[in-house]
């Protein structure tokens, strides 16, 4: 082994005060700027091409240390190996265990950033935040994406296949999809564990044969107008909301997101995107007249794109706010004639 010259010591080093390289024995170097700082190479020659190699900056690097690193990469050039390539496929190697380590959270998160501009509202991402939250990150949040498997989702499904079983079926397509964008992006390798057809469906009942749960409370026909009159004395726009759902027969989700721009005074109809509807078909409300007033005032008082703004992250106005104009009503859960907004719709029914 050729015996190392050893020509830099920290004295020499402290004391450069011109620009250049200076030799401390076989491949290493000193590297000094105009501006007098410095750092560590290390020249070599690989199948006939001359190569330098930063080793880091000094004194973060020290002699001693620097001395080591050289001795280390002259030990792979003995061995055919090149310094340089080495460094890049350690470095490729920890980039892909950190890529694999990702979490089904943070998959999620990467999903959801990429499915926003698919919607004309928020409503739909704030649904995947909320099913997510409440179903599946408490059980697989901060797993590795990786290690997510077949029981893990059933873990997710089991408690609420039966009793909330649109909800949950949702909830599989979700975690399905966002295990097919991390497979896609490396992540992770194998089958999918949400697929339903010939795997979850031999494991978990068909949605259509699960027994539907009871409906929402609801309120009588008969007690229909009364109500209105009683609901047209509470102040604040939960109050209006409720209005809305009656006079236009919605769905509460579609009534507390409903946006300026799908409503035509014009042509008194409300038009709901097939985005925004179970089965995916865009729907047309008709506008009564008693609705196109309540509009009409809304208008004047907008202040954003909700025709019903609210304090919720996505603005509009939430379901339990509603609810609790129902209880100061009369109509809460302990008393005989207790309803639900959700239940408006089997009224009509």
């Amino acid at each position: 082994m050729t015996k190392l010259n050893n020509e830099l010591n920290p004295f020499k080093i402290k004391n450069i005060t011109k620009a250049g390289l200076y030799r401390d024995g076989e491949n290493l170097f000193l590297k000094v700027t105009k501006s007098l700082s410095k750092s560590w190479i290390f020249k070599f020659t690989f199948e006939n091409k001359l190569f330098k190699m930063g080793l880091g900056s000094y004194p973060a690097m020290t002699l001693a240390n620097a001395r080591l690193e050289a001795a280390r990469l002259r030990t792979l050039l003995a061995q055919g190996i090149n310094p340089i390539e080495d460094r890049e496929r350690i470095k490729n190697e920890k980039l892909a265990a950190n890529k694999k380590l990702i979490t089904f959270k943070e998959c999620a998160e990467e999903v959801l950033l990429k499915k926003t501009p698919e919607y004309r509202n928020l409503k739909h991402i704030n649904q995947w935040h909320n099913t997510l939250r409440d179903y599946v990150y408490p059980t697989i949040g901060h797993t590795p994406i990786r290690e997510v498997n077949t029981d893990m989702v059933m873990l997710c499904l089991n408690p609420i296949w039966l009793t909330k079983n649109e909800t949950a079926s949702r909830v599989r397509g979700r975690i399905e999809n966002i295990w097919a964008w991390a497979k896609v992006s490396g992540h992770c390798t194998g089958d999918n564990p949400a697929q339903w057809r010939n795997h979850l469906d031999t494991l978990l009942p068909k949605p259509s044969k699960v027994k539907k749960v009871n409906s929402h409370a609801a309120l009588h026909y008969d007690l229909l107008p009364d109500f209105m009159v009683k609901l047209a004395k509470e102040e604040g726009n939960p109050a209006r909301c409720i209005e809305l759902l009656i006079l236009t027969i919605a769905r509460t989700e579609n009534a507390i997101s409903m946006q300026w721009e799908e409503i035509s005074i014009t042509d008194k109809v409300w038009v709901i995107q097939g985005e925004n509807m179970k089965k995916n078909i865009t729907h047309i409300v008709p506008l009564s007249d008693i609705t196109l007033k309540l509009l009409e005032k809304r208008k004047l008082e907008q202040l954003n794109g909700y025709v019903i703004p609210g304090n919720t992250p996505a603005g509009h106005i939430s379901t339990a706010s509603m609810s609790k104009v129902l209880d100061r009503m009369g109509y809460n859960t302990k008393s005989h004639n207790h309803i639900t907004v959700h239940g408006f719709r089997s009224t009509f029914s």
